[in-house]
């Protein structure tokens, strides 16, 4: 373009008089500016990588990125050292105080005329007072800024106006102004009088994460933490926000707990430190989740356009000090707020279809006649030449089905394409001192079986008001409004178990009872309007808070947060089904009540203070927590008529009433204390003291403490100007969580009430213990070590964390099971110690970035090892709970299968009660009975390792994103083969199977009809994956032509949820392949979504 200069030789201008020439000098300036504006779009940003280049060729640079031209005397220019500078995005005036800091030159910047004008620096001027004041991009005051003198390391804050005086050696002093969540600006203090406008970091080193209680910088964590924010979450376009989650999060394992329309989701964090209540293995203990400050059962219910951010801690040092409540790990949601600056609205809508996908095949017509026939060989297998007759073999109705060609499939008639809607609003602004937030949501979804549907509703809105320069109230209220419909269990398993010979009508055209004739099998479609179960749930919960700063750095919070719940279901079962049997007298009907009502008072004391290079916060704080919950349930029996639905239970016989309510208490006080020097050397300790009102007399109250330490490598002189390593940090921890994730009255017998009837005489109520009483009930207890690095290269074009960990849990509480022999099943106890320790990486790297292509990746890895250590009796096994030291919780002890009997084996087959084509297990001890001695440890219920990684692409207005999620090394105990490889009744319908038969003596499955041995060998299945979870594309309007229509943002979508699942795993989903297939059987499905964002 153009090169700008003034240079004075006084052979041109010596015969010019003196006026003239100054007037002649303006006009030059002022035409080459009016060229430079007019000839560009001005930039913004600067990024420069000079090595001792010289001052002109830097001036070039600028002006072709900012459009600011330069004016300097070139007698001046001369006299200019070379330049060595590196940045990136940088702001204009930060770039020209590094390219003047050790110059004999100055510089003017002539805002209006997009000019700077160099000139000679005058010598030091004496000590004196610099003020100024402070704003954020909107114009905002900043409170608690940190300035710093370079040259003398003099520190003040700004005040509450954002306003700061602090006094610098001389005006070619640097002035460093540093912030959380914003980046530090360097500053000539040349000037009496200083603007500073201060400008968000988005980078990772910068971003303020949700700590317990609080929020730090990401560099001056010292634990464990991972993130997610609200954009990654609203990008995967789900319904669910922890569904949102899955493979973003290293060591947070996510799975489906069903898959049925408002399904929810299970979490694990760094394996399974404690277990559920009972017995079921494959049981996980959740989280503690924290919603704004209140401690909620899930998050299921929260739509995920309200969330600004979720934060995920993960070792003990971050979790102390939620004490008895993390050693399951925490996961901290924080929903949106008002903020300060116009106001803003913004609407998401979406609709969607559903179809069932990865469908294990089941018989057809040809196939299952020949398992039939096969089933039958198989149990006359002595009889080598046995013929059955095919008629008598499969009745007459479906023989002449079969000779007439009719067949059905069951799943065709029955399952149905699905759709579902979603629709997000949200308002945001402020007013003078007060700021607003309202939205409102809905979700709506029905399944591929005609009853199945699930809605909900969510209603926020916060304030928040400064009253004055100390005080500041606001309050919070979320409700969610739940409506959960299925119909008949028995439809889905139906579908499956009728077989392809069945009919689906009587002559008459009417549906047929039982479709097959034999068994007690009914018709699908009567099932399925005659059989169905509703539930409606309210969820309100908020909190109000008072927040009084009478310092700078010292602040007083209290928060009441109540939570109240509502939950009603209802369910019937009425006579056209198979439960019904045809017969009024077998209709059913319940009604089910609950209310819990929790409340949290917190009262938190936090002070933030710096001395020169020390930095110093600490907490204190109290919390109350109380629950109550009340529930109660009646049944009938015996309706006059299915019209009544359960709407009228006195029209029936009343079978049952009962009622309950369960309370419990907890108080806490805690501490942390957090220390920091020069941002290189980083301490933390936390302390917290619980009494639960769970736990027995005596071991009521715990103590659990922490201690973590980190070291910014990055910022010791040695690498300070490194270019490759830009961030360095190495994090160590130790701390104590606990666990009393057990009923109320777990501690205490328990009594119920009973009926029996004496000979002839009348019923009599009676009352006994049905539990024992545990007088040693205490604190289950997790202690665990954690190494963590923390890195970033080339300016963050690479970055990650890597995490160590150990973590012991000693006391753990569960239900053991007892003889029979005690009177009582189980007593609830603390039975042993468990150990797990792993590996988490997360990797993000910036692939690609140019002014219109981009290219981000996101990967992370995770791996456990858990086993048990000890058992609390001493022993080394306990089978009727399936525990055994050295091995992993979940452990998969079973037989070990060498195959199948072969025909030349039939007489060895004989002595174990089998025959060719039955299961061959080894027989470890030579007893020549199969028993528990016989029985190896093959596996666990829990993954190896998992992981996942995401893929983000932009080009102009176009984005494109996929995440891809994988689960590897789990064993399942396959409800589904259990369900649909059993020949309970050779009627039923059954999974192709590769089977043996004299034929097919390679066949992978029992020969059908033969004693089978063990089937459980073959329903322990591995079920590893890799699934596809979405694949998603969007398009941005350009903002010249949405401007027209008063919107600042319009973005239409497309998304394929659950596109591709890769899987040895022959069942309907490798996540639910444990979960049983009555109450949680259902297809995985592929969505096809469409959708737009806007905001005005």
């Amino acid at each position: 373009m153009y090169k700008t200069f003034l240079q004075v030789r006084r052979s041109i201008f010596s015969q010019v008089p003196k006026k003239s020439l100054i007037t002649m000098k303006l006009i030059i300036v002022l035409t080459m500016i009016a060229l430079q504006v007019s000839a560009r779009s001005l930039a913004q940003k600067i990024t420069l990588n000079k090595t001792n280049a010289s001052l002109e060729l830097v001036f070039d640079d600028i002006r072709n990125q900012s459009g600011y031209d330069f004016f300097y005397n070139l007698r001046l220019i001369k006299t200019a050292k070379p330049v060595t500078i590196n940045v990136k995005d940088a702001e204009l005036e930060d770039v020209l105080t590094q390219i003047f800091s050790n110059q004999p030159l100055t510089y003017t910047i002539a805002k209006d005329e997009k000019a700077v004008v160099v000139k000679e620096r005058k010598g030091p001027t004496p000590p004196h007072k610099v003020t100024g004041k402070v704003v954020d991009e909107q114009g905002i005051t900043l409170i608690g800024v940190v300035v710093k003198c370079k040259a003398n390391n003099a520190t003040v804050i700004t005040d509450k106006d954002g306003n700061f005086g602090i006094t610098v050696p001389n005006d070619n002093a640097t002035l460093v102004f540093s912030y959380v969540g914003y980046k530090t600006r360097e500053l000539l203090a040349d000037q009496a009088n200083l603007a500073i406008t201060m400008q968000p970091d988005a980078s990772a080193l910068n971003e303020v994460v949700v700590v317990g209680y609080g929020t730090q910088k990401r560099t001056d964590l010292t634990g464990s933490l991972s993130s997610v924010s609200n954009d990654k979450i609203v990008a995967t376009h789900f319904n669910n926000a922890v569904q949102a989650l899955a493979g973003q999060l290293p060591g947070v394992d996510i799975v489906t707990n069903s898959t049925k329309p408002g399904g929810g989701f299970d979490i694990s964090i760094r394996g399974q430190n404690t277990i559920k209540s009972g017995t079921d293995l494959s049981a996980i203990n959740p989280p503690l989740y924290v919603l704004d400050g209140i401690y909620v059962s899930s998050i299921n219910d929260i739509s995920p356009t309200d969330i600004e951010r979720i934060d995920v801690l993960k070792d003990a040092s971050s979790t102390a000090i939620y004490g008895s409540r993390g050693a399951n790990g925490v996961i901290i949601v924080t929903t949106k707020k008002g903020k300060q600056g116009r106001s803003s609205v913004e609407y998401t809508g979406s609709g969607s279809i559903s179809t069932a996908m990865n469908l294990p095949h089941f018989t057809n017509a040809d196939e299952w006649v020949q398992y039939r026939i096969d089933r039958s060989k198989g149990q006359n297998y002595t009889n080598p030449n046995y013929q059955p007759d095919l008629q008598q073999l499969l009745g007459t109705a479906a023989y002449n089905n079969y000779v007439a060609g009719k067949s059905i499939s069951w799943p065709d008639q029955i399952l149905k394409t699905s759709y579902s809607q979603s629709h997000a609003v949200s308002v945001n602004g402020s007013a003078e001192k007060l700021t607003y937030s309202l939205g409102a949501a809905y979700n709506s979804e029905n399944g591929e079986i005609d009853g199945d549907g699930y809605n909900r509703y969510n209603l926020n809105a916060s304030l928040g008001k400064q009253i004055n320069n100390t005080l500041k109230i606001g309050a919070t209220i979320y409700t969610a409004y739940e409506i959960t419909k299925q119909a008949s269990p028995e439809t889905f398993r139906t579908i499956y178990r009728l077989n392809p010979l069945s009919d689906k009508f009587n002559a008459d055209g009417s549906l047929k009872f039982y479709p097959d004739g034999i068994t007690t099998i009914t018709n699908p479609f009567l099932e399925e309007k005659n059989r169905h179960t509703q539930a409606n749930n309210t969820h309100t919960f908020g909190n109000v808070y008072l927040e009084a700063k009478p310092l700078t750095w010292l602040k007083f919070t209290t928060t009441f947060a109540p939570d109240i719940s509502h939950a009603e279901g209802a369910s019937y079962i009425g006579s056209m089904t198979k439960t019904g049997a045809g017969a009024l007298a077998n209709s059913s009907a319940q009604y089910q009540a609950g209310r819990t009502v929790k409340y949290t008072w917190d009262n938190l004391l936090q002070a933030d203070k710096t001395f020169g290079d020390h930095t110093v916060n600490f907490l204190l704080g109290s919390s109350y927590y109380k629950s109550a919950i009340m529930n109660s349930a009646e049944a009938a029996r015996a309706f006059p008529t299915d019209a009544y639905d359960w709407y009228n239970l006195g029209a029936g016989t009343m079978s049952s009433m009962s009622t309950a309510y369960t309370q419990e208490q907890l108080d806490s006080y805690f501490g942390r204390l957090n220390y920091d020097y020069k941002g290189r050397y980083l301490l933390t300790a936390t302390g917290r003291t619980d009494g639960s009102s769970k736990l027995a007399e005596g071991h009521k109250w715990a103590f659990f403490p922490s201690a973590a330490a980190a070291w910014r490598i990055s910022e010791e002189d040695f690498l300070k100007d490194n270019t490759v390593l830009s961030n360095l940090k190495l994090r160590f921890s130790y701390g104590v969580s606990g666990n009393n994730g057990v009923s109320p009255y777990s501690s205490y017998p328990t009594v119920a009430n009973a009926r029996y009837l004496f000979g002839t005489s009348s019923v009599v109520n009676t009352s006994s213990i049905t539990r024992f009483a545990n007088k040693n009930l205490t604190w289950e207890r997790t202690n665990e070590f954690n190494l963590g690095v923390d890195f970033e290269l080339f300016k963050g074009r690479i970055g990650g964390t890597i995490d160590l960990y150990n973590r012991r849990t000693n006391g753990i509480i569960m239900n053991r099971v007892m003889s029979v022999l005690n009177g009582f099943t189980s007593l609830t106890d603390n039975v042993g110690s468990v150990n797990n320790k792993g590996i988490e990486i997360a990797l993000n790297t910036v692939n690609i970035k140019t002014d219109n292509f981009s290219w981000n990746t996101s990967l992370n890895f995770a791996s456990n090892s858990n086993k048990i250590v000890s058992l609390s009796d001493g022993s080394t096994r306990d089978e009727a709970n399936g525990w055994f030291v050295g091995q992993p919780v979940g452990v998969v002890w079973t037989y070990d299968q060498v195959g199948y009997w072969g025909e030349n084996e039939a007489a060895e087959a004989k002595k174990y009660g089998l025959a060719p084509g039955s299961i061959k297990i080894r027989d470890i001890d030579n007893s020549g009975t199969i028993n528990n001695a016989d029985k190896v440890f093959k596996g666990s219920l829990f993954p190896k390792w998992t992981g996942g990684i995401t893929n983000n692409f932009t080009y102009k207005n176009v984005d494109l994103a996929f995440t891809v999620t994988t689960r590897q090394g789990q064993y399942s105990y396959s409800q589904f083969h259990g369900s649909y490889s059993l020949e309970d009744n050779e009627n039923f319908n059954v999974l192709k199977l590769n089977y043996w038969t004299p034929q097919n003596p390679g066949g992978t499955w029992v020969r059908p009809g033969v004693p089978s041995g063990p089937m459980e060998v073959l329903y322990y299945q591995k079920t590893s994956y890799v699934r596809v979870g979405y694949i998603n594309a969007g398009y941005n309007l350009p903002k010249n032509l949405i401007g027209r229509l008063g919107l600042s943002k319009l973005r239409v979508f497309a998304s394929c949820q659950n596109p591709f699942i890769f899987t040895d795993y022959v069942g309907w989903d490798p996540e639910n392949a444990g979960k049983d297939t009555q109450t949680y059987g259902y297809t995985m499905t592929r969505k096809f979504m469409f959708g737009l964002n806007l905001a005005f």
